[in-house]
C-alpha cells in the first residue's frame, strides 16, 4: 500500500508540474484544488464502484447463516459493528474488504464459498475483517 501511496502522490506532482509548465504559476490553486477534489471523489466513489465492479449483492442470512455468525462473533469479540456481507460471482476464488471501521464491507466470492472447506473460509473471512477493523 505505501508503494501504491507513493506512486500516486508520485502521479499528482507530475501532474501539478506538468500544469505549471503548460499554464504557468496561475495554474497552481486551481491544479492543488483539483487534485484535492479528485481524492475526495475517489474516496466518496471507491467502495460503491469497487461492489459494483464484481455485482455484489447482499449475503442473506437465509442462504450461510454460518458466515453471518462467525462474522458477528468475531466482531463481538473484537468490539466492532458488524460490515455488511455481501456476495458475488468473480469467476474465481476470491475475497476482498472495503471501507472502513463502522461501515465496512466484507466480499466472498460464491467460488471461494464452493472450494474452501468452513475452518479455511472462517480464516479467509477473519483476514478481511482485519482490514476493516
Amino acid at each position: 500500500m505505501a508503494v501504491v501511496g507513493v506512486l500516486l502522490a508520485g502521479f499528482y506532482l507530475v501532474a501539478v508540474a506538468a500544469a505549471i509548465v503548460a499554464f504557468g504559476e496561475g495554474i497552481l490553486p486551481i491544479a492543488i484544488v483539483g487534485s484535492i477534489l479528485l481524492i475526495g471523489i475517489q474516496y466518496k466513489v471507491g467502495k460503491w464502484a469497487a461492489l459494483r465492479s464484481v455485482g455484489a449483492e447482499d449475503l442473506p442470512e437465509t442462504q450461510d447463516s454460518q458466515i453471518h455468525q462467525f462474522v458477528e462473533r468475531v466482531c463481538r469479540e473484537k468490539d466492532m459493528k458488524k460490515p455488511s456481507l455481501k456476495i458475488a460471482d468473480m469467476g474465481v476464488p476470491n475475497a476482498f474488504a472495503v471501507g472502513r471501521r463502522g461501515n465496512g464491507t466484507v466480499v466472498i466470492s460464491r467460488e471461494l464459498i464452493q472450494l474452501l472447506d468452513r475452518s479455511e473460509l472462517e480464516g479467509v473471512i477473519a483476514h478481511e475483517l482485519a482490514h476493516i477493523d
